[in-house]
This record gives C-alpha cells, structure tokens and sequence, in this order.
C-alpha cells in the first residue's frame, strides 16, 4: 500500500502549525503594540490594521492542513451510526477524495490569484497583493500530502476491512 513518507507529512503538519500559531501570536504582539503606542505616547501606527488583517489571512491558511492532518476533527459520526463501520469507510474515501480534488483546485486558482496580483499594490501599505494572496496556494500546498496519506491510509482500511469480511 502506497503512503507518503512521513517526514513529508510531518513536514507539512509542523510547518502549517509553527508558521500559522507565530502568524496569530505576531498579530497579538502587533496589535499590544499599537495599543500601548496609542494610549502611552499618543501616536498609533497606521499599517498595524493591514499587516494584522494579512497574517490573520496566512494563520487561517496555514492551520488548515494542521487540521486535516488531526481527522478527529473532522468526523462524521452520525453517518457512521447509521452505515455502520463498513459503509463509513466508503464515506471517508469518498470524503478525502472531495477533499483532495477541491485542494488541488485551490492550489491552481490560488496560484493563479496569486501570480496575477504582482502588479497590483495593496492600499495601506504598498506593497503587493501577491503576498495577501499566496497564503491561499501554500495552504492546500501543504494540504495535499497530508490528504495524499489520508487517502491512502482510508483505502488501506477498506481493503483490510474487505479481507475480514471476506468480501
């Protein structure tokens, strides 16, 4: 049975939750900042707003293959009670099967978003688009291995399942 290497899923899955808790952890810090600059020294900053609205973008993207890697966030338990074991498998591979496809449309349009937005700068700061819109791409990036090994790992289960059944 086919699976991804580990440490490429592991790789993804630390990289989503090292880079997204430091983008939120870094908007707190931003935003403590500018609260004790204006309250203390009475001149706030002006780009704190973008910069905390662009790494709330890059946290949201960069958590999601964190939780797609932990499926137990993901559960369809209501199916399962009423398919039972069996038939919850066949729903879990065609599950991470829509997930995987919708992944990889994100990464083509994201990418296409991303590349075409050179040109044009943000208001606030200046600087361009492409980095507001990158996260989108890097974050069903990341997704694919994890979903890849998800996917593979369900269909391992549904051949297990179909030799002790004797199916």
């Amino acid at each position: 049975m086919f699976r991804m290497p580990k440490y490429l899923t592991r790789c993804c899955y630390l990289t989503s939750k090292w880079c997204g808790v430091s983008a939120l952890l870094a908007i707190i810090l931003l935003n403590s900042a500018n609260l004790i600059s204006r309250w203390i020294f009475l001149s706030p900053f002006a780009w704190v707003l973008e910069v905390s609205l662009i790494l709330f973008v890059y946290s949201v993207m960069l958590i999601v293959p964190m939780l797609y890697h932990d499926t137990g966030f993901i559960r369809m338990h209501l199916v399962e009670e009423v398919l039972g074991q069996h038939g919850s498998r066949y729903i879990n591979l065609l599950a991470d099967s829509l997930v995987l496809v919708f992944m990889a449309y994100l990464l083509y349009q994201g990418l296409s978003l991303s590349l075409g937005q050179f040109h044009i700068l943000s208001r606030g700061l200046g600087i361009p688009r492409f980095y507001v819109t990158i996260p989108l791409a890097l974050g069903a990036l990341l997704s694919l291995p994890i979903g890849i090994d998800i996917f593979f790992l369900h269909l391992g289960e549904l051949n297990v399942g179909r030799k002790q059944t004797g199916m």
